[in-house]
């Protein structure tokens, strides 16, 4: 029978009452001050919307919700910060679709009504939100019984009430969603012309001699492009130049490492420790407590351990301490804490139930000692659904890949015992199906002592990041003064308000927010990153839909260059008839290739060259063409042989056409609605 623990492994809501009370404290305060942060409103504007200011306190709601769905989903009760990213951004996609794509669908038609959301429940084309979610584990198919029984607590359970909400919810956007897809899909069609061009591209294949003179080869010097050439390429190829609101930034990085003083002071300060571990009776009990690293309270047979410490533990040094030794940043040491005799592999089967269910659980051990079915009690009672699907049977497994109470209390009974064991996750009532002879394994102790900077080492790096900074003086001039002067280097890059990267900083995330608070031109406070310093100047900002032609310019700059040097190259070699003039003329030599055909990505010897390939398979045989703007240089070529073969036939190039067009519509339907949406994302200021 489903359950709302169907859903979830651990249950548990976080709610964040303390930003909540200190957002309240904060609007309460302006209304104490006179309005004097109300008029400031702005500035607490997440994004927008078509329209619709997001504020912080909405999309802060909807990220909550976000978080209380997926820990009943997950079975957890905290997210890992690149979690917590992934969920900020399906709350803001989820207002995105309350607000732009549900409104847009519904004007054109798309609507669910109420008797089709019955029909995605309880008809015959089932939701799939509502099938995947609802399936029998022991069929694989989706379940009305399941679903009732689920349905039955939402009343009672709060937890249940919010998850059901947002299934609905899902439910319906998916079916509008597949319906305009759907849509748009029938509106492609391959024509006959089509799938007959196709064919005959297919299967005419092109041999050619092929001349290639790179564009580094003709100075820019010889050709001209000016402004007004720019400008006029930007005017008419304004739509390729749309952009995301991004900043161009400048940052150096002040390395926090240790001295070597901090080196002596250390080693002094673990050879202390290594004396005092050496001598501790409990060896696992000193390392837990002076260890910087969790301890490994895992059992290690000889062959599975380095040398040094098998011979510590089973061989003529036994017991005696092994090291300290530094590797890197970091001194461990090992000695042994216990031997003892255990199986290498366990086989279980078991029934988890909610904590606080002991007197159940012992119950249920009664039942399964006098011959009860425990695959049909773990199907009744267990809330762990992923061994629900196997009558509760956990396979065979080594003792390290459970958490440590369940091993030990399997490693505590015999094969065929049914018994109780209390863990993080709730009851376990547990049948150990299988235990392997034991062998002698070992505990090892380790205590792993890293090399920290020092106060005295910190102070000073610190001190160095001030003086930069006020050697910057505050401008993006200063800053890369102060670069040249203290002969670093700057790195630079450009980054966008949806990014959650920076190549070469593991958390760069201070500096992504700092470069969309700050104004042009400003250089930022220390920065603490990675455990390093960084300090940044912000060099340009991005914030219209389209770049200026200014910011463009060196690109498009060297697009028109292609076209010039072209042009130059095509005057140089006019009049001349054949392939081999060509090449002597230019000094080059003639590339002979094969197997060209219109559908062909990539030619041996040059690369990705698409427009060369169109000309090959669009020329007559023994016709020197005229110059072909390539990717990286100039192109002349001579047709060689021109074959026909019969591997494509209409009907498999028409099936091809349709794939490429629906593979198409599928990556850039989404792209295209987000892309005719006014949204504005200030994500970034905020989190």
């Amino acid at each position: 029978m489903a359950t709302l623990n169907d859903l979830r492994t651990k249950g548990g809501i976080i709610v964040t009452v303390v930003i909540a009370l200190a957002l309240i404290a904060f609007l309460l305060g302006d209304l104490f001050s006179g309005g004097t942060n109300m008029a400031n409103s702005r500035k607490m504007r997440v994004g927008e919307i078509e329209g619709h200011n997001v504020g912080y306190m909405e999309f802060l709601d909807e990220s909550d919700r976000m978080n209380n769905i997926y820990q009943i989903m997950w079975g957890v009760n905290s997210f890992t910060a690149d979690q917590h990213d992934m969920l900020n951004d399906m709350a803001w996609n989820e207002l995105i679709m309350r607000y732009s794509y549900l409104p847009s669908f519904e004007s054109l038609g798309f609507k669910v009504s109420e008797a089709e959301q019955v029909d995605m429940i309880n008809g015959v084309y089932t939701s799939p939100v509502i099938a995947s979610t609802f399936m029998d584990p022991e069929t694989g198919v989706y379940s009305t019984e399941y679903l009732a029984n689920f349905l039955s607590n939402v009343s009672l359970v709060p937890e249940a009430a919010l998850m059901w909400e947002y299934m609905k919810e899902q439910m319906v956007q998916e079916r509008i969603s597949s319906n305009f897809t759907s849509l748009v899909e029938a509106g492609f069609y391959t024509t006959a012309f089509e799938a007959q061009q196709g064919v005959v591209d297919a299967n005419n294949v092109f041999k050619a001699d092929v001349v290639a003179y790179n564009y580094s080869q003709t100075p820019d010097s010889l050709v001209n492009v000016s402004s007004d050439d720019i400008r006029a390429y930007y005017n008419e190829h304004k739509e390729l130049f749309r952009q995301t609101p991004s900043r161009d930034i400048e940052y150096v990085v002040f390395d926090l490492l240790p001295s070597d003083q901090d080196y002596a002071d250390a080693q002094e300060e673990v050879e202390k420790l290594a004396e005092e571990f050496a001598a501790a009776e409990n060896a696992m009990q000193f390392a837990a407590l002076n260890s910087m690293s969790q301890v490994d309270r895992y059992y290690y047979k000889e062959s599975e351990l380095p040398t040094a410490i098998a011979a510590a533990a089973f061989g003529a040094h036994k017991g005696e301490l092994v090291g300290p030794e530094l590797n890197g940043d970091v001194y461990t040491m090992s000695r042994l804490a216990e031997l003892k005799m255990m199986p290498d592999s366990l086989g279980a089967s078991h029934i988890l139930l909610p904590a606080g269910e002991k007197e159940r659980a012992d119950s249920l051990v009664q039942v399964i000692r006098k011959g009860g079915d425990f695959a049909a009690l773990s199907a009744e009672f267990s809330i762990d659904s992923g061994a629900n699907a196997t009558g509760g049977d956990l396979g065979r497994f080594a003792p390290e890949q459970m958490i440590e109470e369940f091993s030990n209390a399997c490693i505590e009974h015999k094969q065929g015992d049914v018994f109780t064991v209390e863990s993080t996750y709730g009851i376990h009532v547990v049948k150990l199906t299988y235990k392997s002879t034991p062998v002698q394994k070992a505990q090892i102790a380790t205590i792993t002592y890293e090399v920290d900077p020092g106060d005295a080492t910190e102070q000073e790096v610190y001190n160095n990041v001030n003086n930069f900074i006020t050697a910057s003086a505050g401008s993006t001039e200063g800053f890369r003064q102060a670069v040249s002067d203290n002969g670093m280097s700057q790195r630079s890059v450009r980054v966008r308000n949806t990014d959650r990267t920076i190549n070469g900083l593991t958390e760069p995330k201070a500096l992504i927010r700092w470069a969309f608070t700050g104004k042009v031109g400003e250089v930022s406070e220390p920065l603490q990153i990675d455990g390093n310093y960084v300090v940044a100047t912000i060099v340009e900002s991005r914030e219209d839909e389209y770049a200026t032609v200014q910011q463009v310019a060196t690109e498009i700059r060297e697009q028109l260059l292609y076209g010039a040097k072209t042009a130059y190259v095509a005057e140089q070699v006019k009049g001349l008839s054949t392939i081999e003039q060509v090449a002597e003329k230019l000094g080059a030599e003639v590339v002979a290739v094969e197997d060209v055909n219109f559908n062909s990505y990539y030619i041996n010897g040059l690369g990705v060259e698409p427009k060369l390939v169109g000309a090959i398979t669009k020329a007559e045989v023994g016709t020197l063409s005229s110059a072909v703007e390539g990717m990286t240089g100039v192109y002349f070529f001579t047709v060689t042989d021109k074959s026909d073969s019969e591997a494509v036939t209409e009907e498999s190039e028409k099936v091809r056409i349709d794939a490429n067009n629906i593979s198409y519509m599928s990556e850039r339907l989404n792209q295209a609605i987000f892309e005719q949406s006014d949204v504005k994302d200030n994500r970034v200021k905020f989190f």
